[in-house]
This record gives structure tokens, C-alpha cells and sequence, in this order.
């Protein structure tokens, strides 16, 4: 499957870091219902990615910009696991 991002790619000037963030961005808007449904989906040329929802039981500590620490109760996370092609 090639998405919009594929074809805005052909057109990006060298070195223009704003289309290639929006490249990324339609790449991964169109992957973004196949990747939320946690089963494997295809990158092509690139490899495989599954992002899936699990209950969790701990706590985080998050360092804000003023230097405080604040300690919050972790109930979800999502995995993300990424399977590379040889050729990649």
C-alpha cells in the first residue's frame, strides 16, 4: 500500500525538514486506524509495526521544566513493537 506521503516525497526539495515532517505525518495518518487496531501492519520496505493496549500497575515519575517531580498512578500503556526486514 503507498500512501500520500509516498508520493509528496518525490516532490520535496533536498534538505527541507518541513516537508519531510509532513511527509512522516501523512504517512503515519494513514497507517494511524490500521496501527489503533493492534494487529500487525505492513511498513512497506521498512518492516512491521504493532502498537497494542495493556493494563499496568505502577507509578511514574514525571520531571517537569521547573524542576519538580510528580509522581502519577499508571493503569494503561502501550507497547509498541517494531519487526525490521532484512533488507531495511
Amino acid at each position: 500500500m503507498l500512501s500520500p506521503a509516498l508520493d509528496l516525497m518525490a516532490l520535496l526539495p533536498d534538505n527541507d525538514e518541513h516537508y519531510v515532517k509532513e511527509a512522516v505525518n501523512r504517512y503515519f495518518e494513514a497507517l494511524a486506524d490500521d496501527i489503533a487496531s493492534g494487529d500487525w501492519v505492513d511498513l512497506p520496505g521498512i518492516g512491521k509495526i504493532q502498537v497494542i493496549q495493556e493494563e499496568a500497575n505502577g507509578e511514574l515519575t514525571s520531571f517537569v521544566k521547573d524542576g519538580k517531580h510528580i509522581k502519577r498512578r499508571v493503569t494503561h500503556r502501550l507497547r509498541t513493537k517494531v519487526r525490521l526486514y532484512k533488507t531495511f
